[in-house]
């Protein structure tokens, strides 16, 4: 009823919490940390990490810029807070004459985001005087790891993306069950119907006169008995009945009482208009008394049940209370 106004509310908040979680200065940091999780993408912003790391210290050192301004630069290089925390902590320890040894020592959680041959290495070109080359090494490696890595995301997150398709599936398949398990709930619900008594293929019989009626309003073997007032066949009209022309003529009749005949199913169905395949109003039950106001040539009869007005065939009804 109101699909116009929650789903687009429901694709714009999505939208919205992207936003809050990914790309909000003050927030992002929260999908970062959903971004470190998985073992694929940890992997992969790690490599491109490490990679930025050696390229851009190697390159500035070899330019002969200083050591504390080349981590000033790579750390305005990174969107990423647990590398801009260390590079953060590695300029103010440079700065205070600490080495990268002590540093990496001294710095808690630092294996997250630095392996330790990586510190190794670091450690070693410090001592013998070739930390841009190493710098530049590392760069170069961990950008060829980054390539692997990418064109193997597909695999990586297979797991991941078979989890949503599944998610997908079974939302598909409730939104088709459900409803029609609601529907057969609702047919079988109905008052005087058992679960037995739910018929879905219907069967057109032809009665006596030509009367096109569904099979379950059938009633084999039952002597039909006229309603008061109905005319014989054959004999015209009386004085007082009206006519309203068409193929279904209604002839207004004395309200008689009556009662439905016995039947096989235990139930009548009383429907908006003369035919078998109109909407049912009502399912009645055997004994059910009822008054007819009408009737039409067809052999439907115009009843009423407290203030329901309806059609049933006259195969099924008797006259009498």
């Amino acid at each position: 009823d109101y699909g116009n106004i929650v789903i687009p509310s429901v694709i714009l908040g999505f939208i919205v919490l992207l936003y809050l979680v990914f790309f909000f200065p003050k927030t992002k940091i929260i999908g970062q940390w959903i971004l470190f999780k998985p073992p694929g993408s940890r992997r992969l912003i790690r490599e491109v990490e490490l990679a930025r790391f050696g390229t851009v210290l190697g390159s500035l050192l070899n330019a002969g810029l200083p050591i504390d301004e080349s981590i000033d630069a790579l750390y305005g290089s990174t969107g990423f807070y647990r590398y801009r925390h260390m590079y953060k902590s590695l300029r103010e320890a440079i700065v205070s004459g600490e080495s990268f040894e002590n540093f990496f020592e001294s710095m808690r959680g630092v294996r997250g985001v630095v392996p330790s041959p990586i510190q190794q290495i670091v450690i070693a070109a410090e001592r013998s005087g070739e930390l841009p080359e190493a710098f530049v090494q590392i760069g170069e490696t961990y950008e060829r790891k980054t390539e692997i890595t990418t064109k193997n995301l597909s695999v990586i997150l297979e797991p991941i993306l078979l989890i949503f398709v599944w998610l997908g599936v079974i939302s598909v398949a409730l939104s088709v069950i459900l409803p029609v398990y609601n529907l057969v709930g609702g047919i079988t619900n109905q008052p005087g119907v058992g679960t037995s008594d739910v018929r879905v293929d219907t069967v057109n019989v032809i009665g006596e006169g030509g009367l096109d009626t569904a099979a379950d309003d059938v009633v084999p073997d039952v002597e039909i008995v006229p309603v008061e007032g109905t005319p014989p066949e054959g004999a015209p009209p009386s004085e007082e009945a009206t006519t309203v022309p068409g193929d279904d003529t209604l002839a207004e009749i004395e309200a008689t009482q009556a009662v439905i005949v016995e039947s096989a199913s235990g139930i009548l169905n009383l429907r908006e208009e003369a035919s078998s395949g109109a909407i049912i109003l009502q399912v009645l039950e055997n004994g059910q008394q009822l008054q007819v106001i009408g009737e039409n040539a067809n052999g439907w009869l115009q009843v009423q049940i407290d203030d329901l007005v309806g059609w049933v065939s006259s195969l099924y009804v008797r006259e009498g209370l």
